[in-house]
């Protein structure tokens, strides 16, 4: 049961105890104390404290309020931490139980957004309008000076063909040399593929005046997205769920309704039409990793799922060809162990388990996809027989020369060149998951069986009915590959095809 005391604190060092008695002048004030229970984390003794009392009644009453409090479980023990204090411990926890990638996201909202607004506030002091406030900084634009250093990292970064990074960087008027052991000591081309980058020839990057705000990567934007203001509440709301369970806080500040965040609006999916996907499929042909492209074309496996696939997993023998996604690679920092060869790898790390349970699935292959399997499994063997002893095996089905792994950063980047080389609309590798969810769904196959093949979060009952999935699932695959095919009757996956029995009903009005 929580008890405490009261005490009078004044210059003179008296303390109103048993023993010292409390000063009889008009100065100091009065203090309670109470015993709390220990701290969760630590196991360290918590005495909560409170003063500025001007008589010892008003502190009497003050711990019979807070005693009163934390029998009702309304009151915050924060142990003396800050917020900053309690996110460090946080993000430590995370490390141990979540994904590197989700971690840097967590930390970088942190370090950016939280500690700064935040950080130096007791946990027990916080409140919804400082949560609020932090928000709406968030959102607003800021008023920056952009630097040529700035500009120069932005351009290296988002271009990586045509000439040589040195001479866009000596466009600038300073010393290439200089400009590159500066952006090396700032960690900026390491944070990015080693080596110079290339970079296309063309005009200067037009200087962004006044309002601008730093962004990931040494970008520049002028005002961050409603998406990336929800995403830094709910890596705040996550955490104070946890400070809530162990006491640090009465409430939850970021939970619930909060008219301060921005709308959301609905995004406007960009993916390719048929025969853009067609168009796309005939250019890269000649391409090592034909076969991937034809895969992501038609299953909307992630880039991580692709790096991962392994020939074990993969049926293309049965009358109902497909491949079990239950591996996949993902980017990390650093090098990494790896569990399969007993090397290490830099940047990419293989993980035997799926993204999340309904990630576990099993995705039909067409036969065009079948096709291009097999002649990249013959060319592989003949990368296996050149590299001989060399020859790194992971069983993977899309791999590097060598046998390792591939980069999905690498392999976002490679897809870009294509989609430039090619002459089609820009879209990033992630989109064309999009389109084959597009392409399946115009083909005729059923919303609920499209979300088990692309591995949607739900209840997914895929490891009971996965038998009964095969056939349908097979057939409607193959017809949405129909679609791309010359001489069928495309349409759009951007909208509901018109039935027969609407266009006759039509004529029959005419």
């Amino acid at each position: 049961m929580a008890r405490g005391s009261v005490f009078k604190r004044c210059p003179h060092g008296t303390s109103g105890t048993p023993g010292k008695p409390a000063c009889r002048q008009a100065h100091g004030a009065w203090w309670w104390r109470a015993e709390a229970s220990r701290d969760p984390v630590t196991g360290k003794r918590r005495q909560p404290a409170q003063g500025g009392y001007r008589t010892r009644d008003e502190a009497n009453e003050g711990l019979a309020n807070f005693l009163a409090r934390s029998a009702n479980g309304t009151v915050s023990e924060d142990g003396g931490r800050t917020v900053g204090q309690f996110f460090d411990e946080w993000l430590t926890e995370c490390e141990q139980r979540l994904e590197p990638k989700t971690v840097a996201g967590y930390r970088s909202a942190v370090e950016t957004h939280v500690r700064p607004h935040l950080g130096h506030l007791r946990m027990r002091d916080l409140r919804r309008r400082h949560v609020e406030t932090m928000l709406v900084a968030v959102a607003a634009p800021v008023v920056v000076e952009v630097s040529r250093r700035a500009l120069v990292v932005e351009f290296i970064g988002r271009h990586r063909d045509g000439v040589r990074a040195r001479e866009v960087i000596a466009e600038f008027g300073v010393s290439a040399e200089a400009w590159l052991r500066e952006l090396t000591r700032a960690g900026e081309l390491e944070r990015r593929q080693r080596g110079v980058y290339a970079v296309p020839a063309g005009p200067k990057p037009a200087a962004t005046k006044g309002k601008s705000r730093p962004g990931r990567g040494g970008r520049q934007v002028g005002q961050r997205q409603a998406s990336t203001v929800h995403g830094v509440r709910r890596v705040l709301r996550a955490a104070l769920g946890v400070a809530k369970e162990r006491g640090y806080i009465a409430e939850n500040w970021a939970q619930g309704r909060m008219s301060c965040l921005p709308k959301i609006g609905k995004h406007d999916a960009s993916w390719w039409e048929p025969e853009q996907v067609r168009a796309f499929l005939d250019y890269v042909q000649g391409d090592r990793l034909a076969a991937l492209w034809v895969v992501a074309a038609f299953t909307g496996l992630r880039r991580s799922e692709l790096c991962g696939v392994r020939w074990c997993d993969v049926d293309l023998s049965s009358k109902t060809p497909g491949i079990t996604v239950a591996q996949r690679v993902s980017c990390v920092s650093g090098e990494r162990p790896c569990t399969v060869c007993g090397g290490s790898h830099v940047g990419r790390q293989i993980r035997a388990r799926a993204k999340s349970d309904a990630g576990l699935r099993w995705v039909p292959l067409t036969g065009e996809s079948v096709r291009e399997l097999l002649a990249h499994r013959a060319a592989q063997e003949l990368e296996r027989e050149a590299w001989a002893c060399d020859y790194s095996d992971h069983d993977l089905v899309f791999a590097r020369e060598d046998g390792t792994p591939l980069r999905p950063d690498w392999l976002t980047h490679r897809h870009g060149d294509l989609v430039k080389a090619a002459g089609l609309p820009r879209i990033v590798l992630h989109e064309m998951r999009h389109g084959a969810v597009s392409l399946l769904l115009a083909a005729g196959m059923p919303p609920h069986l499209a979300a088990l093949v692309i591995g949607h979060s739900g209840n997914a009952p895929l490891p009971v009915y996965v038998h009964t999935m095969k056939a349908p699932a097979s057939a409607a695959a193959e017809a949405a590959a129909d679609l791309t095919r010359p001489g069928s009757r495309a349409h759009s996956v951007h909208s509901p095809r018109k039935s027969d029995a609407d266009d006759d009903g039509g004529d029959a009005a005419k």
